[in-house]
């Protein structure tokens, strides 16, 4: 591989003069199987460079310096001990050709500097702005909890101090936020003060400053005079010993470039009657690199499927298997206003299929629910109700009509059927969701109900000489599948984890949908599973699992709504 290395550099017209190349040795805190010391021509001026050849090249690729870096034109992509970024290395599907991989290497190297020398790159400051804020000398880790916006406002923040005496930087990170609730998401214990959100609106570009030196004052005065802050609403906050200021900054380029600085030991120019701090030598200043944590942000960084959430108000019945995984999906698709209903207690029978796990075992589930949920995820309005569904409708605790959405995964189809008379029979309006799954995996379900439209949960159920019956099933009726572990008060359905987390996903998909989209019609969405272990004990398919060529089955209710039906057809009951 070193004759290798030798033979590129000879070949290639980038490279101007090879220093050395040296095998095993260390450089900026790395270890390298090689490292090539070489410089290049640009433009008449010669770079020295330094190129590292890491154990797991195939992985991680080659790292290139600027050996001189402190000593250079300030230029995008450039890191760290001079380091230059030359790939994206999100995923990067890497050459595991040595030579090809190093002669681009080299290449991209080249064009870089050319680019930076030149600045014709410049704008890719922009683009990377809070990379470069976070190299600042004294750089401090900033958790933002704050919602932006175009005002500025006053925030609350904490300030977290190491432990350890051997680290040099006393302050471990800052929270910051909107109110003080928030704030205790992260410590009950520290002082809280204030700080301010700054947004800043320019027609010219806010470039970072060098990182290679100490962040000046004048830089962040330069930018609250940019920004139009009433003197008068904030300076009282701007005069206290210490100040969090979070910037976000409105770049032509239509980039936002979010970044913090927390300014101590300061004096304020109270004279001039505008925004001023004051150079003194017993101030401080640190550069604060922001990890936001607010709700838009961190929907949006969960995936964001949601374009705006359209029912705010959502009540879940059943807070089982499938319930729990449910509502934690909801959750993380920005669902925050959420009731839910249940009258069972967590039970050892049940972790091995819930989202819950020993530590809530003989709590109510809407409660231990409640707790999780609220301490993991924040900005989170639940609503426990530990009772049955049946008894908050007739005691008037609960009225359906205050809900845009209703979610329905009892898995219990006389529940079911029960709650879709009460919901035609009242003229609820909102959507209804019913969710079920089918024992020992052998298929999931997903009705979507709604006002106004033909069609409803009754609909899917029949009679023959030998009873009532389900038409949506995948199973042969007439079967029993109930099963019992010690007396009759032990029975349950058979089914496991993996089935309820296949038909959450069906119905979040269906709630997708109806959120961005809508649905022409109520429908039915069905999705078989694998039937063999099923038939292995002895049970029998029915002709819909056996002539749906699909795995996915879609019935709008067109087809699937009963003219008769005594709910929404001839009559209500």
């Amino acid at each position: 591989m070193l004759k290798i290395i030798e033979n590129i550099f000879s070949e290639l017209d980038e490279i101007n003069c090879v220093d050395g190349i040296h095998e095993k040795c260390d450089y900026a805190k790395k270890s390298y199987l090689y490292l090539a010391e070489f410089s290049m021509n640009i433009n008449g001026n010669s770079v020295d460079l330094v190129l590292g050849v890491p154990k797991n090249w195939t992985v991680h690729l080659f790292d290139v310096y600027i050996k001189l870096y402190k000593n250079i034109k300030l230029i995008p992509h450039m890191s760290e001990h001079g380091k230059l970024c030359l790939y994206e290395t999100e995923g990067i599907l890497i050459d595991s050709n040595f030579t090809e991989l190093l002669k681009d290497t080299i290449h991209r190297t080249n064009q870089l500097l050319i680019a930076g020398l030149e600045s014709a790159n410049t704008n890719d400051f922009v683009e990377e702005f809070e990379n470069y804020w976070l190299l600042l000398p004294d750089s401090v880790y900033i958790r933002s909890l704050v919602l932006l916006g175009q005002d500025v406002k006053k925030i609350k923040c904490i300030n977290r101090e190491n432990s350890s005496r051997n680290n040099t930087n006393k302050i471990r990170d800052i929270i910051c936020a909107d109110s003080e609730l928030e704030i205790k998401l992260y410590s009950t214990n520290d002082s809280i003060y204030n700080g301010l959100y700054i947004p800043v609106t320019t027609k010219d570009f806010v470039y970072p400053p060098d990182w290679r030196l100490n962040l000046n004052i004048e830089f962040i005065n330069g930018l609250l005079n940019l920004a139009n802050v009433d003197y008068q609403r904030v300076a009282k906050v701007l005069k206290k010993n210490r100040i969090l200021l979070i910037f976000n900054v409105f770049q032509p380029s239509m980039d936002n470039s979010i970044f913090g600085v927390f300014i101590w030991g300061h004096e304020f120019d109270d004279k001039l009657k505008q925004i001023s701090f004051l150079s003194n030598s017993n101030h401080g200043i640190n550069p604060g690199s922001i990890s936001r944590c607010d709700k838009a942000y961190l929907v949006n960084r969960g995936g964001g499927a949601f374009s705006g959430i359209v029912y705010e108000k959502v009540l879940i019945i059943g807070c089982g298997s499938i319930g729990g995984y449910f509502i934690s999906e909801l959750i993380k698709a920005g669902f925050n206003n959420i009731t839910i209903v249940d009258d069972d207690k967590l039970e050892e029978a049940n972790i091995f299929r819930h989202i819950l796990g020993m530590e809530h075992v003989d709590m109510y589930k809407v409660v231990a629910l409640h707790n999780y949920l609220t301490k993991n995820y924040p900005y989170l309005k639940i609503f426990p109700y530990p009772n049955k569904i049946e008894e908050l409708i007739e005691d008037g605790s609960l009225d359906l009509k205050d809900y845009d959405l209703i979610i329905s995964a009892v898995g219990n189809h006389n529940v079911n059927r029960m709650l879709n008379r009460y919901v035609f029979r009242h003229s609820i309006k909102s959507p209804t969701l019913y969710l079920w799954n089918e024992v020992l995996g052998i298929g999931s379900h997903a009705a979507l109900i709604q006002h106004g439209f033909d069609g409803c949960y009754d609909c899917f159920f029949e009679y023959d000489e030998s009873g009532i019956y389900d038409r949506t099933t995948f199973a042969e009726k007439g079967q029993h599948y109930t099963r019992r572990l010690t007396g009759c008060g032990s029975t349950f359905m058979p089914f496991s984890s993996l089935d309820s987390i296949r038909t959450t996903i069906l119905g979040m998909d269906a709630i997708k949908t109806l959120n961005n989209e809508g649905f022409a019609e109520s429908i039915l969405i069905s999705k078989k599973g694998d039937a063999s272990y099923f038939e292995t004990c002895g049970y029998r398919t029915s002709s819909r699992y056996e002539n749906s060529k699909t795995l996915e089955i879609v019935v709008p209710a067109s087809e699937f709504k009963k003219d008769k039906c005594i709910v929404c057809g001839s009559g209500i009951i």
